[in-house]
């Protein structure tokens, strides 16, 4: 899969693949919020009711304090 060259990720930034639609799962997703000591968590993406939904669903559960973005 190629990034959009508009977007593509700086040497610094952190990129976690996901193979299903909590992002948390099977990943190491949690573990680096946590070793950043990250508590607020602000989602967007496009199919709100699956991936969008479940990963809020499991950021909460965790703990984290969870901002959903909304397009208009």
């Amino acid at each position: 899969m190629e990034i959009h060259p508009t977007i593509v990720p700086k040497e610094e930034d952190v990129m976690i693949k996901k193979e299903t639609p909590d992002a948390f799962h099977k990943t190491t997703l949690h573990q680096k919020l946590k070793s950043k000591g990250i508590e607020k968590l602000v989602i967007a993406g496009l199919q709100t009711e699956y991936c969008i939904d479940t990963t809020c669903r499991r950021a909460y559960s965790l703990g984290y304090e969870v901002v959903l973005v909304r397009c208009t």
